[in-house]
């Protein structure tokens, strides 16, 4: 598994590395590749998109999916069911489920006619082929993906607790504040991180319902591969995005720190 693993990932990264501070023309080491992405704005823009976008749908995800493993877990009789249908998005390809949102979002698509044939709107509203297309699209890909560590937890989350709470007076947004949001913290922290690392890459989707309107780090990737042949600065995008997912782990793995901390000093 080591061979195995070194083949597949170490050494591919080895030579993206090396392309990273390496200069396109003359083939010196150089730092050009990495400056670029802190100088032109063309790409300082792109890196700030990448973030914003992956943060909404981090926010939008981590809010849906509370309340969604909130309300599985309380099931007992169609907890399995709702679960069920939970994970029957992750067995639709990517591909299929972008069309499929562009038929609902665009200007005559079921969203729009409904709209307007409610007489809520006079014109058809522009969701698709921008931003907000994007982060629809994306929220959708990402919520199960979000529920599914939640749910994990939520689920080991003990009820009599609750019930002792309520039954020495507390209301139930202190339950839910002091005992229940707590306990959560582990599958909020995991579900979180794990669509905000899957956000940053993320190619398809951005792609197709951002019509090329929204430019973020994967697919810079892609234009620096395809259409430009600049290897050296796609390798060094790439690992800008990998800095990100390693800065994104390091801040839940401070704010957990910080959380245990706190805990430790309200127990003593």
């Amino acid at each position: 598994m080591l061979v195995l693993y070194a083949a597949l990932l170490a050494y591919p990264m080895g030579l993206v590395a090396v392309r990273a501070f390496t200069s396109e023309d003359t083939g010196a080491v150089t730092l050009d590749n990495f400056r670029v992405l802190v100088v032109d704005p063309i790409y300082v823009s792109v890196v700030l998109d990448t973030v914003r976008v992956a943060s909404v749908t981090t926010a939008f995800c981590l809010v849906l999916g509370f309340l969604v493993s909130f309300v599985i877990a309380r099931m007992q009789r169609w907890g399995g069911l709702l679960e069920g249908l939970v994970l029957i998005p992750l067995m639709t390809s990517v591909l299929v489920r972008a069309f499929v949102w562009i038929a609902l979002l665009e200007d005559r698509g079921v969203i729009n006619s409904a709209l307007m044939g409610l007489g809520i709107t006079s014109r058809p509203i522009q969701l698709v082929y921008n931003e907000t297309g994007v982060i629809i699209g994306m929220v959708h890909v990402m919520l199960p993906l979000t529920i599914i560590p939640m749910l994990a937890v939520f689920r080991r989350i003990d009820n009599r607790l609750l019930r002792a709470s309520d039954s020495l007076g507390a209301s139930p947004w202190t339950t839910f504040w002091r005992i229940y949001l707590p306990l959560s913290a582990p599958g909020v922290y995991a579900g979180g991180l794990l669509c905000f690392v899957l956000s940053l890459g993320f190619y398809v989707t951005p792609a197709m319902l951002g019509g090329g309107q929204t430019m973020l780090l994967a697919q810079q990737i892609e234009v620096q591969v395809k259409r430009l042949l600049q290897l050296n600065q796609a390798s060094a995008l790439s690992l800008s995005l990998i800095f990100l997912v390693v800065l994104a782990w390091a801040l839940v793995a401070v704010l957990r720190r910080i959380r245990s901390a706190t805990r430790k000093q309200e127990q003593s």
